[in-house]
């Protein structure tokens, strides 16, 4: 089966979610996506071609708007507010923790489709009740000014990265977040993100323009 076959009919099976959730097909980017008064969240999809296998990929992913708004103002190429796994997020929420080796390494984080149909209609069945039960919790907890500040900031100096692709997008996200939900430990988290950028300045850990980036945020935010 072609890969462009595989995402038509991925997506056909996945219809449900439209009718239930209101959540719309886009087929360009292969995702299922719904706007909010807030932004907007989908579930995504990302994808392996192999010869003899294709691997697919899901994420929920979510924009604030509010936040992703001062965000441009300082970076063209910003990511999603914050995004994860979905199968993944099935053990965040159960364990209350991810093993990323059995994620990344022993690649648990995807749907293998050998058998074309068959692993087809078991892998989309498997992602609606994913969707379901994990997807849309994630959702509704966090896709707020609120939410967000409360994922990022709530378990500082601890960083989980597990929501973004690093503590490049964490700090800045977090900060904003922070500022805008009146966070009356605004002054604490902004000076833990920045002794943690400061540190990674001096390891020259981090790239030169996510530094600028940070400490441009922190000074509009004042």
């Amino acid at each position: 089966m072609k890969l462009s076959e595989v995402k038509k009919k991925l997506l056909a099976a996945l219809m449900s979610l439209e009718n239930e959730n209101g959540y719309k097909i886009n087929k360009g980017k292969f995702a299922l996506i719904k706007k909010n008064i807030d932004g907007s969240a989908g579930l995504y999809f990302t994808e392996n071609n192999w010869i003899d296998e294709i691997q697919i990929m899901p994420a929920i992913c979510v924009d604030v708007d509010e936040i992703n708004l001062i965000w441009k103002k300082f970076n063209d190429h910003i990511s999603y507010t914050y995004f994860m796994n979905l199968l993944e997020l099935k053990d965040w929420y159960e364990l209350g923790k991810v093993d990323r080796i059995k994620f990344k390494v022993e690649e648990h984080d995807r749907f293998k489709l050998f058998n074309e149909e068959q692993d087809l209609i078991s892998a989309s069945e498997h992602i609606k009740n994913l969707f379901k039960t994990y997807g849309l919790r994630y959702v509704n907890d966090f896709s707020t000014v609120n939410g967000v500040d409360k994922l990022y900031n709530s378990n500082l100096p601890e960083i989980s990265k597990l929501h973004c692709s690093g503590i490049q997008v964490q700090s800045v996200v977090g900060l904003i977040a922070a500022k805008l939900s009146g966070n009356p430990n605004y002054n604490t988290i902004s000076d833990i993100y920045s002794s943690i950028i400061e540190k990674h300045k001096i390891e020259d850990t981090m790239n030169i323009k996510d530094i600028e980036v940070f400490f441009k945020v922190k000074e509009y935010l004042g």
